[in-house]
Protein backbone atom coordinates (compact mmCIF):
# COMPACT_ATOMS: atom_id res chain seq x y z
CA UNK A 1 0.00 0.00 0.00
CA UNK A 2 1.56 3.26 -0.79
CA UNK A 3 0.17 6.91 0.12
CA UNK A 4 1.80 9.65 -1.55
CA UNK A 5 0.73 13.93 -0.98
CA UNK A 6 2.67 16.88 -1.51
CA UNK A 7 4.62 19.25 1.69
CA UNK A 8 6.31 22.59 0.82
CA UNK A 9 5.40 21.93 -3.55
CA UNK A 10 7.68 18.52 -2.68
CA UNK A 11 6.75 14.94 -3.07
CA UNK A 12 6.94 13.01 -0.03
CA UNK A 13 5.70 9.27 0.14
CA UNK A 14 4.89 6.77 2.50
CA UNK A 15 4.69 3.14 2.26
CA UNK A 16 3.39 0.60 4.36
CA UNK A 17 2.96 -3.31 4.96
CA UNK A 18 1.62 -4.74 7.75
CA UNK A 19 0.21 -7.65 8.62
CA UNK A 20 -2.86 -8.16 10.99
CA UNK A 21 -3.93 -11.57 12.61
CA UNK A 22 -7.13 -10.24 14.73
CA UNK A 23 -9.65 -11.92 16.82
CA UNK A 24 -11.00 -15.28 15.35
CA UNK A 25 -7.85 -15.78 12.77
CA UNK A 26 -5.64 -19.09 12.89
CA UNK A 27 -2.74 -19.21 14.94
CA UNK A 28 -1.26 -20.85 11.87
CA UNK A 29 -1.85 -18.01 9.78
CA UNK A 30 -0.45 -15.75 12.05
CA UNK A 31 2.90 -17.84 12.60
CA UNK A 32 3.34 -18.36 8.78
CA UNK A 33 2.74 -14.20 8.26
CA UNK A 34 5.61 -13.53 11.56
CA UNK A 35 8.00 -15.74 9.72
CA UNK A 36 7.23 -14.57 6.29
CA UNK A 37 8.09 -10.99 8.57
CA UNK A 38 11.28 -12.43 9.72
CA UNK A 39 12.47 -13.70 6.17
CA UNK A 40 12.38 -10.33 5.40
CA UNK A 41 14.40 -8.61 8.40
CA UNK A 42 11.38 -6.75 9.55
CA UNK A 43 9.26 -8.49 12.21
CA UNK A 44 6.90 -5.50 13.04
CA UNK A 45 3.39 -3.62 13.50
CA UNK A 46 1.47 -1.31 15.31
CA UNK A 47 2.35 1.97 16.80
CA UNK A 48 -0.55 3.12 18.30
CA UNK A 49 0.34 5.03 21.51
CA UNK A 50 2.55 7.10 18.96
CA UNK A 51 2.17 9.59 16.86
CA UNK A 52 4.86 11.55 14.61
CA UNK A 53 6.72 14.77 13.13
CA UNK A 54 7.81 15.73 9.63
CA UNK A 55 8.20 18.79 7.26
CA UNK A 56 10.81 20.28 4.65
CA UNK A 57 13.76 22.70 5.57
CA UNK A 58 13.92 25.57 2.81
CA UNK A 59 16.13 29.40 3.19
CA UNK A 60 14.73 32.62 2.74
CA UNK A 61 14.34 32.13 -0.88
CA UNK A 62 12.66 28.49 -0.49
CA UNK A 63 14.98 26.42 -1.62
CA UNK A 64 15.94 23.26 0.06
CA UNK A 65 18.68 22.53 2.41
CA UNK A 66 20.23 19.00 2.69
CA UNK A 67 21.95 18.04 5.71
CA UNK A 68 20.47 19.97 8.39
CA UNK A 69 20.73 18.65 11.84
CA UNK A 70 17.43 18.47 13.99
CA UNK A 71 17.15 17.56 17.44
CA UNK A 72 13.83 17.10 19.39
CA UNK A 73 13.78 16.98 23.25
CA UNK A 74 11.24 16.31 25.60
CA UNK A 75 10.36 18.95 27.77
CA UNK A 76 9.24 16.60 30.46
CA UNK A 77 12.02 13.90 30.54
CA UNK A 78 15.07 15.61 28.18
CA UNK A 79 14.93 12.81 26.00
CA UNK A 80 16.26 13.78 22.77
CA UNK A 81 15.85 12.23 18.65
CA UNK A 82 18.20 13.37 16.31
CA UNK A 83 17.58 13.50 12.63
CA UNK A 84 19.54 15.06 9.13
CA UNK A 85 17.03 16.34 6.36
CA UNK A 86 17.10 14.66 3.29
CA UNK A 87 18.72 15.37 -0.27
CA UNK A 88 15.41 17.13 -0.75
CA UNK A 89 14.88 18.59 2.45
CA UNK A 90 12.74 16.81 4.11
CA UNK A 91 13.09 15.42 7.96
CA UNK A 92 10.83 13.02 10.00
CA UNK A 93 10.69 11.63 13.42
CA UNK A 94 8.47 8.41 13.99
CA UNK A 95 7.45 6.80 16.97
CA UNK A 96 7.39 9.66 18.90
CA UNK A 97 4.90 9.67 22.17
CA UNK A 98 3.00 12.41 22.78
CA UNK A 99 3.84 15.57 24.70
CA UNK A 100 5.27 18.74 24.68
CA UNK A 101 8.50 18.86 22.68
CA UNK A 102 11.28 22.23 22.00
CA UNK A 103 12.94 21.37 18.30
CA UNK A 104 16.00 22.65 17.34
CA UNK A 105 17.81 22.73 13.82
CA UNK A 106 21.28 23.84 12.47
CA UNK A 107 23.01 23.89 8.81
CA UNK A 108 26.33 25.48 8.07
CA UNK A 109 25.53 29.46 6.72
CA UNK A 110 22.62 29.72 9.10
CA UNK A 111 21.24 31.03 11.84
CA UNK A 112 20.23 28.04 14.35
CA UNK A 113 16.01 27.59 14.26
CA UNK A 114 14.02 26.86 17.31
CA UNK A 115 10.41 26.25 18.13
CA UNK A 116 10.41 26.61 22.01
CA UNK A 117 6.76 23.91 22.33
CA UNK A 118 5.66 21.96 19.93
CA UNK A 119 2.57 19.70 21.01
CA UNK A 120 2.46 16.29 19.55
CA UNK A 121 -1.06 14.43 19.52
CA UNK A 122 -1.53 10.54 19.65
CA UNK A 123 -1.76 9.11 16.17
CA UNK A 124 -2.07 12.55 15.04
CA UNK A 125 1.04 13.51 12.52
CA UNK A 126 2.09 17.05 12.84
CA UNK A 127 4.09 18.76 10.31
CA UNK A 128 6.88 21.81 11.30
CA UNK A 129 8.45 23.44 8.12
CA UNK A 130 11.85 24.78 9.25
CA UNK A 131 13.02 27.73 7.10
CA UNK A 132 16.48 29.10 7.79
CA UNK A 133 18.07 32.65 7.60
CA UNK A 134 21.56 33.78 6.61
CA UNK A 135 23.81 33.57 9.68
CA UNK A 136 25.37 37.33 10.43
CA UNK A 137 21.73 39.14 9.98
CA UNK A 138 20.38 36.65 12.68
CA UNK A 139 21.60 34.65 15.38
CA UNK A 140 18.91 32.34 15.45
CA UNK A 141 15.37 32.05 14.97
CA UNK A 142 12.49 31.08 17.63
CA UNK A 143 9.52 30.50 16.70
CA UNK A 144 6.92 30.52 20.08
CA UNK A 145 3.91 28.80 20.44
CA UNK A 146 3.85 26.42 17.40
CA UNK A 147 0.90 24.08 17.87
CA UNK A 148 0.42 22.06 14.63
CA UNK A 149 -2.87 20.72 14.61
CA UNK A 150 -4.06 19.83 11.36
CA UNK A 151 -3.13 16.44 9.89
CA UNK A 152 -1.17 16.85 6.56
CA UNK A 153 0.53 13.51 6.48
CA UNK A 154 -2.51 11.01 5.93
CA UNK A 155 -5.86 10.65 5.49
CA UNK A 156 -7.22 9.81 8.73
CA UNK A 157 -10.13 11.37 9.59
CA UNK A 158 -10.83 12.16 13.58
CA UNK A 159 -10.02 13.77 16.23
CA UNK A 160 -7.52 14.37 19.66
CA UNK A 161 -9.25 14.43 23.12
CA UNK A 162 -6.26 15.88 25.45
CA UNK A 163 -5.74 15.93 29.27
CA UNK A 164 -7.14 18.82 29.94
CA UNK A 165 -10.53 18.47 28.16
CA UNK A 166 -11.06 14.79 29.73
CA UNK A 167 -10.54 16.51 32.92
CA UNK A 168 -13.47 19.80 32.33
CA UNK A 169 -15.72 17.71 30.67
CA UNK A 170 -18.41 16.10 32.72
CA UNK A 171 -18.38 12.48 32.23
CA UNK A 172 -20.71 10.63 34.91
CA UNK A 173 -19.82 7.02 34.55
CA UNK A 174 -16.01 8.19 34.40
CA UNK A 175 -15.63 6.00 30.84
CA UNK A 176 -13.46 7.67 28.73
CA UNK A 177 -14.24 5.82 25.60
CA UNK A 178 -17.99 7.02 25.28
CA UNK A 179 -16.05 10.19 24.04
CA UNK A 180 -16.09 8.48 21.01
CA UNK A 181 -19.94 9.36 20.72
CA UNK A 182 -19.12 12.87 19.92
CA UNK A 183 -17.50 12.66 17.06
CA UNK A 184 -18.86 13.54 13.74
CA UNK A 185 -20.26 9.93 11.85
CA UNK A 186 -21.06 8.24 15.40
CA UNK A 187 -24.54 6.84 15.98
CA UNK A 188 -24.83 6.79 20.21
CA UNK A 189 -27.54 4.59 21.81
CA UNK A 190 -26.75 5.49 25.43
CA UNK A 191 -25.87 3.00 28.21
CA UNK A 192 -27.66 -0.14 27.86
CA UNK A 193 -28.46 -2.53 30.88
CA UNK A 194 -26.95 -5.86 31.71
CA UNK A 195 -30.35 -7.52 30.28
CA UNK A 196 -30.19 -5.54 27.15
CA UNK A 197 -26.58 -6.29 26.89
CA UNK A 198 -27.43 -10.01 27.27
CA UNK A 199 -28.94 -10.00 23.63
CA UNK A 200 -28.33 -6.83 21.77
CA UNK A 201 -24.96 -5.33 21.58
CA UNK A 202 -25.35 -2.22 19.57
CA UNK A 203 -24.65 0.19 21.73
CA UNK A 204 -23.70 2.55 18.81
CA UNK A 205 -22.01 2.43 15.27
CA UNK A 206 -19.61 4.42 13.65
CA UNK A 207 -20.47 5.18 9.70
CA UNK A 208 -22.88 2.63 10.00
CA UNK A 209 -20.52 -0.10 10.63
CA UNK A 210 -20.94 -2.83 13.12
CA UNK A 211 -20.34 -2.18 17.01
CA UNK A 212 -17.91 -5.19 17.34
CA UNK A 213 -16.17 -3.27 15.12
CA UNK A 214 -14.51 -0.52 16.84
CA UNK A 215 -11.11 -1.40 18.45
CA UNK A 216 -9.96 0.25 21.67
CA UNK A 217 -6.10 0.57 22.41
CA UNK A 218 -4.23 1.37 25.67
CA UNK A 219 -0.98 2.16 25.45
CA UNK A 220 -1.17 0.25 22.20
CA UNK A 221 -2.26 -3.01 23.43
CA UNK A 222 -5.84 -4.01 22.52
CA UNK A 223 -8.79 -4.01 25.31
CA UNK A 224 -11.78 -5.15 23.73
CA UNK A 225 -14.63 -7.76 24.66
CA UNK A 226 -13.36 -9.52 23.28
CA UNK A 227 -16.66 -12.18 23.68
CA UNK A 228 -19.63 -9.79 23.15
CA UNK A 229 -17.90 -7.10 20.91
CA UNK A 230 -19.64 -4.11 22.74
CA UNK A 231 -18.50 -0.66 21.79
CA UNK A 232 -18.23 2.54 23.37
CA UNK A 233 -16.41 0.04 25.74
CA UNK A 234 -13.22 -0.64 27.66
CA UNK A 235 -12.54 -4.31 29.17
CA UNK A 236 -10.06 -2.34 31.79
CA UNK A 237 -11.33 0.88 33.65
CA UNK A 238 -9.87 4.25 32.33
CA UNK A 239 -10.13 6.91 34.25
CA UNK A 240 -10.25 10.30 32.86
CA UNK A 241 -7.12 11.59 35.41
CA UNK A 242 -5.42 8.53 34.25
CA UNK A 243 -5.22 9.68 30.73
CA UNK A 244 -3.14 11.67 28.85
CA UNK A 245 -4.96 12.02 25.66
CA UNK A 246 -6.70 10.00 23.10
CA UNK A 247 -7.71 9.92 19.26
CA UNK A 248 -10.65 8.57 17.61
CA UNK A 249 -10.05 7.77 14.13
CA UNK A 250 -13.38 7.00 12.44
CA UNK A 251 -12.30 6.89 9.19
CA UNK A 252 -9.37 5.61 6.72
CA UNK A 253 -7.67 4.09 8.99
CA UNK A 254 -3.76 3.58 8.59
CA UNK A 255 -3.03 -0.62 8.29
CA UNK A 256 -1.20 0.13 12.01
CA UNK A 257 -4.26 1.21 13.38
CA UNK A 258 -5.88 -2.47 13.76
CA UNK A 259 -7.56 -5.18 12.42
CA UNK A 260 -11.33 -3.74 12.13
CA UNK A 261 -13.09 -1.95 10.18
CA UNK A 262 -14.72 0.66 12.91
CA UNK A 263 -13.30 3.44 14.56
CA UNK A 264 -10.05 3.01 16.20
CA UNK A 265 -9.73 4.55 19.67
CA UNK A 266 -6.31 5.11 20.74
CA UNK A 267 -5.73 5.82 24.27
CA UNK A 268 -2.16 6.99 26.23
CA UNK A 269 -1.52 6.41 30.04
CA UNK A 270 0.16 9.40 31.37
CA UNK A 271 3.74 9.49 31.89
CA UNK A 272 5.69 11.00 34.61
CA UNK A 273 8.19 13.45 34.27
CA UNK A 274 11.06 15.18 36.09
CA UNK A 275 8.92 17.18 37.48
CA UNK A 276 6.06 15.50 40.64
CA UNK A 277 2.87 16.18 39.68
CA UNK A 278 -0.23 14.98 41.28
CA UNK A 279 -4.48 16.03 41.87
CA UNK A 280 -7.07 14.60 44.31
CA UNK A 281 -10.59 15.21 43.18
CA UNK A 282 -13.96 13.79 44.29
CA UNK A 283 -17.33 13.85 42.83
CA UNK A 284 -20.88 13.92 44.97
CA UNK A 285 -24.36 13.51 44.00
CA UNK A 286 -27.19 12.85 46.72
CA UNK A 287 -30.84 12.53 46.54
CA UNK A 288 -31.59 15.90 47.89
CA UNK A 289 -33.04 17.38 44.93
CA UNK A 290 -34.25 13.87 43.23
CA UNK A 291 -37.88 13.00 42.79
CA UNK A 292 -39.74 9.90 43.45
CA UNK A 293 -40.43 7.60 41.00
CA UNK A 294 -43.98 7.58 40.02
CA UNK A 295 -45.28 4.10 40.02
CA UNK A 296 -43.31 4.14 43.76
CA UNK A 297 -44.75 7.51 44.87
CA UNK A 298 -48.40 6.49 43.75
CA UNK A 299 -47.52 2.77 45.68
CA UNK A 300 -46.02 4.60 48.23
CA UNK A 301 -48.96 7.07 48.69
CA UNK A 302 -52.18 4.42 48.76
CA UNK A 303 -50.86 2.49 51.28
CA UNK A 304 -50.05 5.40 53.70
CA UNK A 305 -46.04 5.60 53.30
CA UNK A 306 -44.03 8.09 53.35
CA UNK A 307 -43.19 9.69 49.71
CA UNK A 308 -39.63 8.94 49.46
CA UNK A 309 -37.79 9.25 46.47
CA UNK A 310 -35.26 5.96 45.75
CA UNK A 311 -31.65 6.47 47.50
CA UNK A 312 -29.09 7.22 45.09
CA UNK A 313 -25.62 8.27 46.82
CA UNK A 314 -22.85 8.52 44.47
CA UNK A 315 -19.41 9.03 44.97
CA UNK A 316 -15.98 9.07 42.89
CA UNK A 317 -13.27 9.84 44.24
CA UNK A 318 -9.25 9.45 43.77
CA UNK A 319 -5.74 10.60 43.45
CA UNK A 320 -2.89 10.36 40.74
CA UNK A 321 0.73 11.09 41.23
CA UNK A 322 4.20 11.31 39.21
CA UNK A 323 7.59 12.05 39.12
CA UNK A 324 10.81 10.92 38.60
CA UNK A 325 12.90 8.52 40.18
CA UNK A 326 16.05 9.08 39.03
CA UNK A 327 15.98 12.45 36.98
CA UNK A 328 15.99 12.12 33.16
CA UNK A 329 16.48 7.92 33.49
CA UNK A 330 13.40 6.88 35.48
CA UNK A 331 9.91 7.84 36.30
CA UNK A 332 6.75 6.88 37.36
CA UNK A 333 2.78 7.64 37.56
CA UNK A 334 0.41 6.21 39.68
CA UNK A 335 -3.78 6.50 40.14
CA UNK A 336 -6.14 5.12 41.85
CA UNK A 337 -9.36 5.76 41.68
CA UNK A 338 -12.70 4.52 43.83
CA UNK A 339 -16.14 4.50 43.24
CA UNK A 340 -19.15 3.98 45.83
CA UNK A 341 -22.79 4.43 44.47
CA UNK A 342 -25.66 3.54 47.19
CA UNK A 343 -28.60 3.18 44.70
CA UNK A 344 -32.38 2.14 44.81
CA UNK A 345 -34.22 0.77 42.39
CA UNK A 346 -38.55 0.54 41.90
CA UNK A 347 -39.26 -3.38 41.62
CA UNK A 348 -42.43 -4.98 41.26
CA UNK A 349 -42.96 -8.06 42.29
CA UNK A 350 -46.10 -10.72 41.60
CA UNK A 351 -47.50 -12.09 45.18
CA UNK A 352 -50.27 -14.26 46.30
CA UNK A 353 -53.24 -12.66 46.80
CA UNK A 354 -55.30 -12.68 50.29
CA UNK A 355 -57.90 -15.47 48.68
CA UNK A 356 -55.14 -17.59 47.06
CA UNK A 357 -53.18 -18.00 50.85
CA UNK A 358 -56.88 -19.10 52.31
CA UNK A 359 -56.67 -22.13 49.69
CA UNK A 360 -59.20 -19.97 47.53
CA UNK A 361 -59.23 -19.74 43.66
CA UNK A 362 -60.70 -17.63 41.91
CA UNK A 363 -60.90 -17.40 37.79
CA UNK A 364 -63.19 -15.40 34.96
CA UNK A 365 -65.73 -17.08 33.39
CA UNK A 366 -65.37 -17.40 29.90
CA UNK A 367 -69.39 -16.33 30.21
CA UNK A 368 -70.07 -13.05 32.29
CA UNK A 369 -73.72 -13.46 32.32
CA UNK A 370 -73.08 -17.33 33.88
CA UNK A 371 -71.10 -15.99 36.87
CA UNK A 372 -73.49 -13.90 38.89
CA UNK A 373 -70.59 -14.10 41.36
CA UNK A 374 -70.40 -16.22 44.71
CA UNK A 375 -69.24 -15.90 48.35
CA UNK A 376 -67.09 -19.11 49.92
CA UNK A 377 -65.44 -19.62 52.95
CA UNK A 378 -61.53 -19.86 52.79
CA UNK A 379 -59.33 -22.28 54.62
CA UNK A 380 -58.50 -19.17 57.42
CA UNK A 381 -62.05 -18.81 58.22
CA UNK A 382 -62.62 -15.59 56.47
CA UNK A 383 -65.22 -15.08 53.68
CA UNK A 384 -64.43 -14.04 50.15
CA UNK A 385 -66.86 -12.93 48.08
CA UNK A 386 -66.19 -12.06 43.88
CA UNK A 387 -68.45 -9.80 41.68
CA UNK A 388 -69.97 -11.46 38.75
CA UNK A 389 -68.09 -12.53 36.32
CA UNK A 390 -65.82 -14.27 38.02
CA UNK A 391 -66.30 -17.92 40.47
CA UNK A 392 -64.12 -18.49 43.44
CA UNK A 393 -63.79 -22.20 44.47
CA UNK A 394 -63.59 -22.58 48.26
CA UNK A 395 -65.74 -23.77 51.14
CA UNK A 396 -69.24 -23.56 50.28
CA UNK A 397 -71.68 -25.33 53.33
CA UNK A 398 -68.49 -26.98 54.82
CA UNK A 399 -67.27 -28.75 51.76
CA UNK A 400 -64.38 -27.92 49.72
CA UNK A 401 -64.85 -27.99 46.31
CA UNK A 402 -61.27 -28.11 45.59
CA UNK A 403 -60.77 -31.06 47.73
CA UNK A 404 -63.80 -32.77 45.87
CA UNK A 405 -62.40 -31.76 42.47
CA UNK A 406 -59.49 -33.28 43.23
CA UNK A 407 -58.66 -36.78 41.93
CA UNK A 408 -56.60 -38.06 44.75
CA UNK A 409 -59.04 -35.88 47.43
CA UNK A 410 -55.86 -33.99 48.67
CA UNK A 411 -57.12 -30.16 48.35
CA UNK A 412 -55.19 -26.97 49.40
CA UNK A 413 -51.70 -28.13 51.11
CA UNK A 414 -51.17 -26.68 54.18
CA UNK A 415 -47.78 -26.71 53.71
CA UNK A 416 -48.34 -24.48 50.37
CA UNK A 417 -50.04 -22.21 52.22
CA UNK A 418 -47.69 -22.08 55.04
CA UNK A 419 -45.14 -20.84 52.11
CA UNK A 420 -47.65 -18.31 50.66
CA UNK A 421 -48.61 -16.98 53.92
CA UNK A 422 -44.76 -15.87 54.17
CA UNK A 423 -45.21 -13.51 50.90
CA UNK A 424 -45.45 -9.54 51.84
CA UNK A 425 -49.33 -8.33 51.53
CA UNK A 426 -49.63 -6.93 47.82
CA UNK A 427 -49.81 -2.97 47.69
CA UNK A 428 -50.23 -2.55 43.86
CA UNK A 429 -52.55 -3.89 41.39
CA UNK A 430 -50.78 -6.43 39.33
CA UNK A 431 -50.54 -9.95 37.78
CA UNK A 432 -54.14 -11.73 37.19
CA UNK A 433 -55.64 -9.58 39.76
CA UNK A 434 -57.39 -12.60 41.01
CA UNK A 435 -55.22 -15.15 42.59
CA UNK A 436 -51.74 -12.96 42.00
CA UNK A 437 -51.34 -9.62 42.57
CA UNK A 438 -48.35 -7.23 42.65
CA UNK A 439 -45.98 -5.96 45.14
CA UNK A 440 -43.53 -2.58 44.91
CA UNK A 441 -40.69 -1.57 46.49
CA UNK A 442 -37.65 0.37 46.54
CA UNK A 443 -34.56 -2.02 46.14
CA UNK A 444 -31.39 -0.73 47.89
CA UNK A 445 -27.66 -2.02 46.68
CA UNK A 446 -24.73 -0.56 47.29
CA UNK A 447 -21.69 -0.66 44.58
CA UNK A 448 -18.25 -1.06 45.26
CA UNK A 449 -15.27 -0.02 42.60
CA UNK A 450 -11.59 0.42 42.92
CA UNK A 451 -8.98 0.90 40.23
CA UNK A 452 -5.12 0.77 40.88
CA UNK A 453 -2.89 1.86 37.82
CA UNK A 454 1.00 2.18 37.75
CA UNK A 455 3.06 2.96 35.01
CA UNK A 456 6.94 3.36 35.35
CA UNK A 457 9.04 4.50 31.87
CA UNK A 458 12.90 4.19 31.98
CA UNK A 459 15.43 5.43 29.30
CA UNK A 460 17.94 2.67 28.86
CA UNK A 461 20.67 5.33 27.93
CA UNK A 462 21.19 9.09 28.28
CA UNK A 463 19.78 10.28 25.30
CA UNK A 464 16.24 8.41 25.64
CA UNK A 465 17.10 6.35 22.21
CA UNK A 466 16.47 3.31 24.25
CA UNK A 467 13.21 3.17 26.46
CA UNK A 468 11.24 1.12 28.28
CA UNK A 469 8.06 1.33 29.35
CA UNK A 470 5.83 -0.70 32.09
CA UNK A 471 2.13 -0.35 32.65
CA UNK A 472 0.06 -2.77 35.32
CA UNK A 473 -3.90 -2.54 36.27
CA UNK A 474 -6.23 -4.33 39.26
CA UNK A 475 -9.72 -3.28 39.01
CA UNK A 476 -12.26 -5.00 41.67
CA UNK A 477 -15.76 -4.27 41.62
CA UNK A 478 -18.74 -5.52 42.88
CA UNK A 479 -22.41 -4.86 41.73
CA UNK A 480 -25.55 -6.13 43.86
CA UNK A 481 -28.23 -6.59 41.92
CA UNK A 482 -31.98 -5.86 42.71
CA UNK A 483 -33.43 -7.52 45.79
CA UNK A 484 -35.67 -10.24 45.45
CA UNK A 485 -38.06 -9.08 48.51
CA UNK A 486 -37.07 -6.18 51.60
CA UNK A 487 -34.77 -7.16 53.61
CA UNK A 488 -33.18 -9.76 51.65
CA UNK A 489 -29.78 -10.11 50.23
CA UNK A 490 -29.35 -9.21 46.31
CA UNK A 491 -30.45 -12.04 43.51
CA UNK A 492 -26.94 -12.17 42.30
CA UNK A 493 -23.61 -9.88 42.29
CA UNK A 494 -21.56 -8.82 39.67
CA UNK A 495 -18.17 -9.23 39.76
CA UNK A 496 -15.28 -7.78 37.85
CA UNK A 497 -11.34 -8.30 38.75
CA UNK A 498 -9.65 -7.77 34.93
CA UNK A 499 -6.95 -6.87 35.15
CA UNK A 500 -3.92 -5.93 32.40
CA UNK A 501 -0.16 -5.46 31.64
CA UNK A 502 1.73 -3.90 29.34
CA UNK A 503 5.01 -3.77 28.52
CA UNK A 504 6.96 -1.63 25.23
CA UNK A 505 10.31 -1.36 24.48
CA UNK A 506 11.51 1.57 21.32
CA UNK A 507 14.61 1.26 19.78
CA UNK A 508 16.10 4.02 17.48
CA UNK A 509 18.46 1.88 15.82
CA UNK A 510 19.81 4.61 13.61
CA UNK A 511 18.21 7.94 12.73
CA UNK A 512 16.00 6.53 9.42
CA UNK A 513 15.69 2.88 11.70
CA UNK A 514 13.02 2.41 14.63
CA UNK A 515 11.54 -0.57 16.33
CA UNK A 516 8.78 -0.43 18.72
CA UNK A 517 7.74 -3.87 20.51
CA UNK A 518 4.73 -4.66 22.50
CA UNK A 519 3.33 -7.03 24.68
CA UNK A 520 0.03 -7.28 26.37
CA UNK A 521 -1.61 -9.18 28.62
CA UNK A 522 -5.35 -8.21 29.22
CA UNK A 523 -7.27 -10.56 31.11
CA UNK A 524 -11.03 -10.07 31.12
CA UNK A 525 -12.59 -11.72 34.29
CA UNK A 526 -15.75 -11.42 36.02
CA UNK A 527 -18.66 -13.74 37.86
CA UNK A 528 -22.45 -13.31 38.35
CA UNK A 529 -21.88 -14.43 41.64
CA UNK A 530 -25.56 -16.63 42.71
CA UNK A 531 -27.10 -16.83 45.90
CA UNK A 532 -27.87 -20.87 45.56
CA UNK A 533 -26.23 -23.71 43.31
CA UNK A 534 -28.35 -26.13 44.78
CA UNK A 535 -31.78 -27.14 42.74
CA UNK A 536 -35.06 -24.97 43.04
CA UNK A 537 -38.59 -25.58 43.77
CA UNK A 538 -40.76 -22.67 42.03
CA UNK A 539 -44.21 -21.86 41.61
CA UNK A 540 -45.96 -20.80 38.81
CA UNK A 541 -46.69 -17.27 38.24
CA UNK A 542 -45.23 -16.17 41.48
CA UNK A 543 -41.71 -14.46 42.19
CA UNK A 544 -39.41 -16.55 43.89
CA UNK A 545 -40.00 -15.89 47.57
CA UNK A 546 -36.33 -15.77 48.44
CA UNK A 547 -33.65 -15.33 46.07
CA UNK A 548 -32.54 -17.91 43.59
CA UNK A 549 -29.65 -17.24 41.49
CA UNK A 550 -26.83 -19.88 40.09
CA UNK A 551 -23.31 -19.00 39.74
CA UNK A 552 -21.42 -18.26 36.13
CA UNK A 553 -17.75 -17.50 36.12
CA UNK A 554 -15.56 -16.51 33.31
CA UNK A 555 -11.92 -15.80 32.25
CA UNK A 556 -10.79 -14.33 28.69
CA UNK A 557 -6.95 -13.77 28.99
CA UNK A 558 -5.81 -11.97 25.52
CA UNK A 559 -1.96 -12.25 25.12
CA UNK A 560 -1.23 -9.61 22.48
CA UNK A 561 2.64 -9.25 20.84
CA UNK A 562 2.98 -6.76 18.59
CA UNK A 563 6.24 -5.40 16.70
CA UNK A 564 6.57 -2.55 13.72
CA UNK A 565 9.78 -1.71 12.26
CA UNK A 566 10.02 2.16 10.39
CA UNK A 567 12.90 2.27 7.42
CA UNK A 568 13.02 5.71 6.04
CA UNK A 569 14.88 5.52 2.84
CA UNK A 570 15.13 8.92 0.60
CA UNK A 571 11.85 10.46 0.41
CA UNK A 572 10.00 6.90 1.56
CA UNK A 573 8.92 5.49 4.98
CA UNK A 574 8.76 2.29 4.80
CA UNK A 575 6.59 0.20 7.83
CA UNK A 576 6.63 -3.72 8.39
CA UNK A 577 4.39 -5.09 11.44
CA UNK A 578 2.63 -7.73 12.87
CA UNK A 579 0.12 -8.46 15.51
CA UNK A 580 -0.51 -12.07 16.92
CA UNK A 581 -3.10 -13.27 19.63
CA UNK A 582 -3.31 -15.87 21.80
CA UNK A 583 -7.06 -15.51 23.48
CA UNK A 584 -8.26 -18.51 25.34
CA UNK A 585 -11.57 -18.64 26.85
CA UNK A 586 -12.78 -20.24 30.49
CA UNK A 587 -16.16 -21.19 31.58
CA UNK A 588 -18.26 -22.17 34.53
CA UNK A 589 -21.75 -22.44 34.92
CA UNK A 590 -24.13 -24.25 37.26
CA UNK A 591 -27.20 -23.76 35.30
CA UNK A 592 -27.51 -26.95 33.69
CA UNK A 593 -26.27 -28.78 37.37
CA UNK A 594 -29.47 -29.80 38.54
CA UNK A 595 -32.71 -30.31 37.82
CA UNK A 596 -35.42 -27.56 38.86
CA UNK A 597 -39.51 -28.13 40.32
CA UNK A 598 -42.16 -26.10 39.52
CA UNK A 599 -45.61 -26.30 40.77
Amino acid sequence: MTRSHQQAGKKYEQSKFAVRCGRGAKLAVCAIAVLALVAMLAPDSTAQLTTQLNGSVTDASGASVAGAQITLTDLGTNAQRATTSNASGLYQFLDVPPGDYKMNATAKGFAQFAVAKITLLVKLPATVNIKFQVAGATTEVTVEGEAPLINRTDATLGNVVEGDQLAELPIPDRNVVTMLSLQPGVSYLGNQTLETQATDTRAGAVNGLRSDQSNVTLDGIGVNDENNGYSFYSVLNVPPDSVEEFRVTTANSNADSGYSSGAQVSLVTKRGSNAFHGSAYEYNRNTIFSANDPFLKASDIENGYSNTPPKLLRNVFGATIGGPVKKDRLFFFANYEGFRDAEGTSVLRTVPSASLRAGVLEYQCETASNCPGNSVQGTDGNTYTVPAGDYALGIVNGTNEITTMDPLGLGPSPLIQQVLNQYPASNVFYGDGLNTLGYRFSSNADTTKNTYILRADYHINASGSESLFWRGQIQNENEPQQQQFPGQAANSTIVDDSRGSTIGLNSLIRSNLINDFRWGLVRQGGQQAGVSPYPAVLLNGIDNLVPFTRSTTFFVPVNQFTDTLNWTKKNHTIEFGADLFIIRNDRSSYDDSFSDIQT
